[in-house]
């Protein structure tokens, strides 16, 4: 376990350029994680706030469609990442670095997320907790996770241009700027699902 936390520790000081996980295993998890993530997450929303749904079904259409939106925030996240990194760096790091840090990460948010999803379940079936409470709850808990998918790469983008020669304010500023529109389409067509459910339903 120290020599774990020692490893996080000195590839979190400084970019580390040689940190490659194989990219069939940092994608498989990155798959693996929004997938499980993606049912939990759906099914826990259509079985608090979707009257009509039968408990712990999983509706095909929606799901599949919310599993792609999650999976184009995160590729267009390590792109937008990759493309400022080369920007202000002047330097590549390569994608195989990047979707390594991401596996870090991801793994760390996916165990989070399962705790925070079980509190969910267990406070509407086990305090009776419901409506807009739990709606809070919910909602804090979607917070949480996709804050710390936003915060961890502008960290990792922190550590590639602290070195270089110029005001790294502004960049961030940038990065921030660009990784919130990225959220915010994805959330925008994350609603949209619910209005083709509509359409079609």
């Amino acid at each position: 376990m120290q020599k774990i936390i020692a490893f996080l520790k000195d590839t979190h000081k400084n970019i580390d350029t040689t940190l490659e996980i194989p990219p069939f295993i940092s994608i498989s998890l990155l798959i693996l994680y929004t997938l499980i993530s993606g049912v939990s997450g759906h099914l826990i929303g259509l079985d608090l706030f979707n009257r009509e749904y039968q408990p712990f079904t999983l509706v095909f259409d929606t799901f599949l469609l919310r599993i792609f939106i999650l999976i184009l925030y995160i590729i267009f996240s390590i792109v937008f990442l990759y493309l400022m990194i080369l920007w202000f760096r002047r330097e590549r790091v390569r994608i195989p670095v990047l979707l390594s840090y991401y596996a870090i990460v991801t793994t760390a948010v996916f165990f989070v997320s399962l705790i925070l999803f079980a509190a969910v379940v267990g406070l509407h079936y086990g305090f009776g907790l419901m409506n807009y409470p739990i709606l809070i709850v919910f909602g804090v808990t979607i917070v949480i996770i996709f804050t710390t998918l936003n915060i961890y790469p502008g960290y990792i983008f922190f550590l590639a241009i602290r070195h270089r020669p110029i005001d790294i304010f502004w960049p961030v500023i940038l990065y921030i700027i660009g990784i919130h529109m990225i959220t915010y389409l994805m959330f925008r067509l994350w609603s949209v699902v619910d209005i083709l459910k509509m359409w079609t339903g």
